[in-house]
């Protein structure tokens, strides 16, 4: 029998390989299966394996270095770092540990490497966690890095954030989750930190506190903005940098707890003439009628938001009738719908959904759109 192209082998192959929202851990049986299948196959399945690696425990990343010192050319595959730190498994570690053990000499090989996610689950008084973010700082050589995450992290000041960020100048997509700072009312003068941070665009500070503090480290070239309203946060939000922002088209905004006034805030420092889409995500906390009845509909057809034509609506998890807040946001929103289009994002399972809503998309095209 003759073998299949090496095309269409490789074709096969990156079909089961992860994308970059599922991650990588669902898919390594299926390219482990590959790799073993033929010599032929071997190349292509490596390629996608250490494409975008996730390691959740210290043994993980001892195995993960010890492959890298055994086989450096695969040092060149890996665009891609994730690394979840389990706060139980630090604490079984010596209380003197000094570094995590990954040598630095592979992090320096790692010239392809893209992307970088560091997650852990523990508090400020952890002892493994200024050992973390000394780790994390061995990292800051790889200049060539595009992606940053960060989740769950405790810094001790402003100043200590942005000068991890600021190690990574080339910088495109930064991401924060539940990240904070303590020592809160000590400024940072921005003048310190000129001309880096040039080339992001895409910025997500979800849960974290103060974030309009942080905002004016992070360039003027951001066109996608996530950022959330927090429970117990007594300071203003004011988000002034947003005025900076000449180039932003989207901005998102979750909802934990409903504050009109600081949604109108937000909104009035917003200047840049190509603002195109504004995504309410109310899936923790939905007060869409509240909101609407405010003014909503007032805010969006002031002149320096006329651009807005695409609205994204996330309503609350528990909300099943997508057809019926359709209707509801339109009914709310008027002048909005004369120039623009208003979609329900649902939290609901995909597949659920295109049983449930796929005669609404025609019965509403040109008006919503069901997602």
């Amino acid at each position: 029998m003759r073998p299949f192209p090496q095309e269409l082998s490789d074709h096969v192959i990156d079909y089961v390989a992860p994308d970059c929202i599922e991650g990588p851990s669902k898919h390594y049986a299926d390219l482990l299966a590959c790799a073993l299948t033929c010599q032929s196959w071997l190349p292509r399945a490596q390629y996608q394996l250490y494409k975008h690696v996730e390691l959740r425990l210290l043994d993980s990343m001892r195995l993960f270095a010890r492959t890298l010192e055994q086989y450096p050319n695969l040092c060149r595959l890996v665009k891609r770092l994730e690394f979840w730190f389990d706060e139980e498994d630090w604490d079984q570690q010596p209380s003197d540990m000094e570094d995590v053990p990954f040598p630095t000499h592979l992090i320096g090989g790692l010239l392809s490497l893209q992307g970088l996610r560091f997650a852990c689950c523990m508090n400020r008084e952890s002892a493994a966690a200024d050992v973390q973010k000394d780790f994390m700082r061995e990292w800051v050589g790889c200049t060539q890095l595009r992606m940053l995450q960060l989740d769950h992290y405790a810094f001790e000041t402003l100043e200590e954030l942005v000068r991890l960020v600021w190690s990574f100048p080339l910088l495109q997509e930064l991401r924060l989750s539940e990240t904070a700072w303590f020592g809160r009312g000590e400024r940072v003068e921005p003048s310190y930190f000129p001309g880096h941070c040039q080339h992001l665009t895409v910025v997500e500070m979800l849960q974290i506190y103060s974030e309009d503090d942080f905002l004016p480290f992070l360039g003027t070239a951001i066109q996608k903005l996530s950022i959330g309203s927090l429970w117990g946060v007594s300071e203003p939000h004011n988000y002034e940098a947003l005025s900076t922002l000449s180039d932003l088209r989207s901005l998102v905004i979750a909802f934990i707890l409903h504050d009109y006034p600081w949604l109108e805030n937000v909104h009035g420092q917003i200047r840049s003439a190509h603002f195109a889409e504004l995504v309410l995500d109310f899936s923790n906390h939905d007060a869409l009628e509240d909101c609407a009845h405010k003014g909503l509909d007032d805010l969006l057809s002031r002149k320096h938001l006329e651009s807005i034509c695409r609205l994204k609506y996330i309503p609350h998890h528990t909300i099943v009738d997508v057809k019926r807040r359709l209707r509801m946001a339109e009914k709310l929103l008027p002048r909005f719908m004369q120039r623009g289009t208003i979609e329900i994002v649902s939290t609901k399972n995909n597949d659920v959904m295109e049983d449930e809503d796929k005669d609404m998309e025609e019965e509403y095209e040109g008006q919503g759109t069901i997602v």
